[in-house]
């Protein structure tokens, strides 16, 4: 018949299709568990594993849009959408936990403050932003980074802060950039706070506290791990992440140690799918896919494509009752406010 090349010619485009289409999803399939387990990765598979998400939702549409056509391409389309829900679609439908009764509510916030703009002053435009997203927004505890002592000192004279900062080489200077942990109100007091080196031996540090806030305690640790450098050369290599990598192995060991609830809150310069926090995951509850609604970008990556890289974690056991990330432009990332419900 004068068909029979045309549909020989369908067929082999649609046996064309179907193995692209399988072969598409093994590949996403195998960035992710590369992406999960390889804890050194070079800067192009952390970047791969920030367009993960959208890679997978991606997938599945057009494998769905041209199952129309070809029907032999719908189920690896329908796994690309399943494995996009169960791995991603948390954080699109988010289940806020209860609070338990008696529990005490605890409000943090999250936010990596840019030195301010490193504009001097009581009365620089950066500060004045700050502090007025935080009066706003009115956390008990505040977990800071590139906050310098100076910095810090200026943010608990305007709103009445007590906080203790390290910076980030333990150096002591009041000008070097660091972090903060720092308490808002009446309610919450220190019962402990010391720094830290996040790896032992080396000059990184964070910050560890014991915080009360009236009939609850709990652990705070505020982290900043190591950033890429900017130097286009050193971007190629994977020393970032083997240090981010350390960074999440001690501070895991550290959580095994702890009893107390403990939050983990910073930015932690690497997307959801890095090596870090698939370990940081297996212990601790991201606050973000328990109790907020979308991707959460707190960053523009090269100045435009958002990626989630400030987080909250929270031990098992501490309810998680809300989850936001507040529109404040006062610095290069957007802050994280998370509620939560402490045990008595």
């Amino acid at each position: 018949p004068e068909g029979a090349p045309g549909r020989a010619r369908a067929r082999r485009a649609e046996r064309f299709a179907v193995v692209l289409a399988w072969l598409g999803l093994a590949g996403l399939a195998g960035l992710v568990a590369l992406s999960w387990k390889l804890r050194a990765a070079p800067l192009a598979l952390t970047g791969a594993a920030a367009l993960l998400p959208l890679a997978t939702l991606a997938f599945a549409a057009g494998a769905f849009l041209a199952g129309w056509r070809w029907p032999a391409v719908r189920p690896p389309a329908a796994l690309a959408a399943l494995a996009w829900a169960l791995v991603w679609g948390r954080a699109w439908w988010s289940a806020p936990d209860a609070p338990p009764p008696g529990a005490v509510p605890v409000r943090v916030l999250s936010w990596n403050l840019q030195r301010l703009g490193f504009e001097a002053g009581e009365d620089a435009p950066a500060l004045a932003c700050a502090a007025a997203a935080v009066d706003r927004l009115r956390p008990d505890v505040l977990a800071l980074q590139e906050v310098s002592g100076r910095d810090a000192d200026r943010l608990e004279r305007r709103l009445g802060l007590r906080c203790r900062q390290v910076d980030y080489g333990g150096t002591g200077g009041e000008a070097a950039g660091g972090l903060a942990a720092c308490l808002r109100g009446a309610r919450a007091r220190f019962r402990s706070e010391q720094a830290r080196p996040v790896v032992p031996g080396r000059r990184w540090f964070y910050v560890f506290a014991e915080v009360e806030v009236e009939d609850a305690l709990f652990n705070l640790m505020v982290v900043h791990l190591p950033p890429y450098p900017h130097d286009p050369a050193a971007l190629a290599g994977a020393a970032t992440a083997r240090r981010q990598g350390d960074a999440a192995a001690a501070l895991l060991d550290r959580l095994d140690r702890l009893r107390d609830p403990t939050v983990v809150a910073g930015d932690f310069n690497s997307p959801r799918d890095a090596a870090l926090h698939a370990a940081l995951r297996r212990r601790l509850r991201d606050a973000w896919e328990v109790a907020a609604w979308g991707p959460g970008g707190t960053r523009r990556a090269l100045g435009w494509f958002p990626v989630r890289v400030d987080y909250v974690y929270a031990t098992p056991g501490v309810a998680v009752t809300a989850a936001r990330r507040p529109a404040e432009d006062c610095s290069d990332h957007r802050p994280v406010v998370v509620d939560l419900a402490l045990p008595r």
